[in-house]
């Protein structure tokens, strides 16, 4: 009767130890499991922070402003080139808060949203967070900031030569980022140098070539309102998620597709 009673002991604490560590090995998994969730979201994210970037006389960084409605491929080529063709250490993207040139741009924290998730695999891109300024101010408060916090770096702008060629008309209205550039790097439209002036208003001009093919902003939305989004992935125009975010929010419909939802400074 001992016996039995003492192989039922060890039957239970068997058991018992098999349970324990069962839980052990469990809790331990999904503790692996949520590391991995970590690092996988931490890669998709891995924008630079600005503040990281070395305030020093040696450090080049360019500043890249658009409407980004939508971002694609092109801008992404683009600033590739500049970092691969050492123009540049860093890019800064920063989407025009006010694009008062084209009056039916999507809000600006959709176009923000889109820049963010096109370049979001970037290590030397750098996206002001909009949480820490005012959006209707966005592009004024940051370069503002910036040219206090990194007042010994020298600072680029990055324009296509379509920009580069009326420069000098539109310098004053811009003159939040052009004035602060003391080097205007200007991308060649297919490649060619069309009487490009090495000289903007006192900068000095670099022009680099960066191959675009006809992709444009004013193309994808055309795809878009004529019902035909799926060539965005198909011919891979731009990133998935901004696809996601174009057909989230019904971009692009109509001629003056706005989301009423979305701060829209205009």
């Amino acid at each position: 009767m001992f016996s039995v009673a003492s192989r039922r002991s060890k039957k239970e604490a068997v058991i018992g130890l098999t349970f324990v560590v069962t839980r052990f090995a469990r809790l331990h998994f999904l503790v692996f499991l949520l590391i991995i969730n970590w690092v996988c979201n931490s890669y998709a994210t891995s924008n630079l922070d600005w503040r990281l970037i070395p305030n020093q006389p040696d450090v080049r960084v360019a500043l890249f402003t658009g409407t980004f409605d939508p971002p694609h491929r092109a801008h992404l080529q683009i600033v590739k080139d500049v970092i691969q063709q050492r123009l540049a250490d860093f890019v800064i993207m920063l989407p025009n808060e006010q694009a008062l040139h084209k009056p039916n741009a999507s809000p600006f924290l959709l176009r923000y949203e889109m820049t963010k998730a096109l370049f979001r695999d970037f290590d030397r891109v750098a996206i002001p967070s909009v949480e820490d300024f005012d959006p209707s101010r966005y592009s004024h408060q940051f370069l503002d900031l910036f040219s206090k916090t990194h007042n010994q770096v020298q600072i680029f702008a990055i324009m296509g030569s379509d920009v580069a060629a009326q420069a000098h008309d539109i310098f004053e209205t811009n003159i939040h980022w052009m004035g602060l550039a003391q080097v205007f790097l200007v991308h060649l439209r297919d490649g060619v140098d069309q009487g490009l002036s090495r000289e903007i208003k006192g900068r000095r001009v670099i022009p680099f070539s960066s191959f675009q093919g006809k992709l444009s902003s004013t193309g994808l939305r055309n795809l878009v309102r004529n019902g035909n989004e799926d060539l965005l992935l198909l011919n891979q125009y731009t990133d998935p998620e901004v696809v996601r975010i174009i057909r989230r929010n019904h971009l692009y419909q109509t001629q003056n597709s706005l989301c009423s939802k979305v701060f829209d400074p205009k």
